[in-house]
């Protein structure tokens, strides 16, 4: 998908927005699993989301001008990750037991890591660094993913 990213604070906006979904379907998944080991792999996956959450918000109120297309990338931000929401997740199975979560998990955090090196060939100094930081990050997230995967 193409997004209309056209500076670092635009590239902040639209990862702020990827992480507040990202944790919207999270908390949701709380709501709608019994399975207690499920709910632990839900809880350890979101506390990772807001901290990300957390870092780009602090970049974001850094300054850096976001377009007048702040709407659009609103949007665009909603398909990047979980795309169809948490029905979406369900259709694929995701919900059914914590194998099948954590490999869902593990496709977003590849799609995020993705998009924040993408982000990162946008930007320059502090803020390129900050998406390649956040892309490693995730990476260490997808390997913690895999091991969890492998018990």
């Amino acid at each position: 998908m193409k997004i209309n990213v056209k500076s670092a604070g635009d590239a902040f906006f639209v990862a702020m927005n990827m992480e507040k979904r990202a944790i919207r379907i999270y908390e949701r998944m709380l709501e709608i699993v019994d399975d207690e080991g499920i709910k632990e792999t839900i809880n350890t996956i979101l506390e990772e989301e807001r901290e990300h959450l957390c870092t780009f918000c602090s970049w974001l109120d850094d300054s850096y001008g976001i377009s007048e297309n702040r709407r659009l990338l609103e949007l665009q931000a909603e398909e990047i990750l979980f795309p169809g929401g948490l029905m979406e997740l369900v259709r694929k199975g995701g919900a059914e037991s914590q194998t099948a979560l954590i490999e869902y998990a593990a496709e977003q955090e590849i799609l995020a890591m993705e998009y924040y090196e993408e982000f990162a060939k946008l930007c320059e100094g502090e803020a390129k660094n900050a998406f390649l930081a956040i892309a490693l990050e995730e990476k260490e997230h997808l390997d913690t993913l895999m091991a969890m995967k492998g018990n």
